[in-house]
């Protein structure tokens, strides 16, 4: 029963951490690329509005991107916890990765922080 459990518990690792990296980095890139469309527009020489909505499409979904990388942070420490409830704790440490605090990312994108 245990071997079973720490079997399931390595797939998961296995599926979840790769995809977190991924994630993050396509969130990052697609913010690179929002930056890139507007510094090419303007050392061309184009008018401001030029291509304003390719970037916004392409901003929307470094948005979505950094919603869905909110996601699997938070979903991080609760599959941690998971290794506690399926008594795997002595054995198992959920992946090599800090898991963030719960608060750090507990609010949905859009909405805003009290000063």
């Amino acid at each position: 029963m245990l071997n079973k459990r720490l079997t399931a518990a390595h797939s998961v690792r296995d599926s979840f951490l790769p995809l977190k990296q991924e994630i993050d980095r396509l969130a990052m890139q697609a913010g690179k690329c929002v930056t890139t469309l507007h510094i090419a527009r303007e050392s061309s020489g184009m008018p401001l509005g030029t291509g304003s909505d390719a970037i916004a499409d392409i901003a929307r979904g470094a948005a979505l991107l950094y919603e869905a990388e909110r996601c699997f942070a938070v979903a991080h420490p609760k599959l941690a916890s998971l290794i506690e409830d399926a008594g795997l704790g002595r054995f198992y440490a959920y992946g090599d990765d800090e898991c963030p605090p719960d608060s750090q990312f507990s609010r949905p994108l859009g909405t805003v922080r009290a000063a």
